[in-house]
């Protein structure tokens, strides 16, 4: 497998996601796996060359992935595009940056082998959901996009994790960028546009299987995971530990017992807000 990440800015939480990421993936991968990230700051990932392929792009390139659309998670798709040219005979895993593999990868190549797709989970079908997404829904509901007709057969996966079969890379991508692109030329402001441009095509390309059992994704609970990350990072830079014996260090954790989503409180968030207000620091 191609394993892919993306990160990008200066905002060195994302960059320890991924390192967090790239070690997991260190642990678990298999042997003729190669571990991919594009950045356009690759001197935060310096010390990981030799175990990693390091693809530096600039904010030009940016731009122009973007496509005037001004539309971030659109450079994911362009990413994907990108690496698929770059390793054409091997399968394609692509990881959000707030991800990390907890299993062997194994029975992800088997179901890549056997031609199927992985995505994160399955939220259910955008006509179901709030506004942006329900009008995502209604501006796409019947078109026909490269052939695709976008249906009720269709629901929203979570993108966290893509994995695409070597054979049907080419077509994934093609259709997953028209769609987000025909998203984003309606003007319905949707930032799942990307998210539900893979999910269609993936389920109009493969039988389409979870990865909750190999991948966390922790989307819901960002601020415990990066707060672990960042004294895992600290301790370990503090001992000068090497890339293996902090792959060892991440590998003796129990990553599970980390909640990977937190229903936080509005009324919480409420009162706080307005004793902040109140009683401000002085």
């Amino acid at each position: 497998m191609n394993i892919v990440l993306l990160a990008f800015g200066n905002n060195l939480v994302y960059h320890t996601q991924s390192s967090l990421c790239i070690l997991s993936l260190l642990k678990y991968r298999n042997r003729n796996d190669t571990i991919t990230i594009y950045t356009d700051t690759p001197y935060f990932y310096n010390q990981y060359a030799g175990y990693v392929e390091i693809c530096s792009f600039t904010s030009r390139q940016m731009d122009e992935w973007m496509n005037d659309f001004n539309y971030i998670f659109r450079v994911k798709i362009k990413v994907i595009e990108e690496s698929a040219k770059r390793h054409p005979d091997s399968h394609l895993l692509f990881l959000d940056s707030d991800t990390v593999s907890y299993n062997p990868l194994d029975n992800i190549l088997e179901l890549l082998d056997k031609g199927k797709g992985i995505m994160y989970s399955d939220e259910g079908h955008p006509s179901q959901m709030k506004s942006p997404a329900l009008r995502m829904w209604k501006a796409l509901a019947g078109k026909s996009i490269d052939n695709c007709i976008v249906s009720q057969r269709h629901n929203m996966w979570n993108s966290g994790v893509i994995g695409i079969p070597k054979n049907k890379q080419r077509k994934v991508i093609r259709i997953a960028l028209d769609i987000c692109d025909f998203i984003l030329q309606t003007g319905v402001q949707c930032f799942t546009a990307e998210q539900y441009a893979f999910s269609v095509a993936m389920q109009e390309e493969c039988d389409v299987v979870s990865a909750e059992s190999w991948i966390l994704h922790y989307w819901g609970n960002k601020d415990e995971w990066n707060a672990f990350a960042s004294k895992f990072f600290l301790e370990a830079h503090m001992k000068g530990l090497s890339v293996e014996e902090t792959t060892a260090a991440l590998a003796s954790e129990d990553l599970t017992s980390l909640r990977i989503h937190v229903h936080k409180s509005n009324t919480q968030r409420r009162l706080t807000n307005i004793i902040k207000k109140l009683f401000p620091d002085r």
